[in-house]
């Protein structure tokens, strides 16, 4: 089963043009073992996630009814938010939400959360990352499919973990979490894309 989706994957890179991306990424992976270490390519949206239906300046467009005037407006208004998984909300595997049918549910998973904030830190100002990827989660004993935010703050990057349940877990400095993330794709502000060595890593 395995061998099989890794054929398909292959197949559909083949189609979008996506081999040399994959050779440059795993020869950066064989010389850094480094997950986060990236390669600066084109990727078509939808390989982000299967809830990918749209191009991410759609995103960044429309009106936002929540003011936010800071960072930590970001966090407390997130905090007020419901984590819900797809199936239970709309029963659908996957569906990434526009951030104002996000404020008008105020629930949704990991990319729901994570493409409002994208959007608000935009909106600030404030330059940051969005990115896919797997989890690593202890408690479950296994690693998932995630969605998060990096940004900087004071020069030192930081993961914005727009699903915490608590405000101080909400920034995390990069360097003490970087094991517990596996990135696979990021884009910021500008609409430029990145493939990590943790598409390798995790085959």
């Amino acid at each position: 089963m395995k061998t099989m989706r890794r054929i398909r994957h292959l197949l559909r890179g083949v189609r979008h043009g996506m081999l040399p991306a994959y050779w440059r990424v795993a020869k950066r992976w064989r010389a850094t073992r480094d997950a986060w270490a990236y390669v600066s390519h084109p990727v078509p949206h939808h390989y982000f996630g299967e809830g990918s239906k749209r191009e991410f300046s759609w995103y960044l467009q429309g009106k936002s009814t929540v003011a936010v005037a800071n960072l930590e407006d970001i966090q407390r208004w997130l905090l007020r938010c419901t984590y819900k998984r797809d199936e239970a909300l709309f029963g659908m595997a996957d569906l990434w939400q526009h951030p104002e049918h996000f404020e008008q549910l105020r629930q949704g998973d990991c990319e729901d959360h994570a493409l409002w904030a994208w959007r608000k830190l935009r909106d600030l100002g404030i330059p940051a990352r969005l990115f896919t990827g797997r989890r690593s989660v202890p408690l479950r004993n296994r690693v998932e499919f995630h969605a998060w935010i990096v940004l900087e703050r004071n020069a030192e990057p930081f993961v914005f973990e727009t699903t915490a349940f608590h405000i101080r877990r909400m920034l995390l400095p990069l360097d003490e979490v970087r094991d517990s993330y596996i990135p696979h794709y990021s884009i910021d502000h500008e609409m430029d894309v990145r493939m990590y060595c943790g598409h390798v890593k995790a085959g």
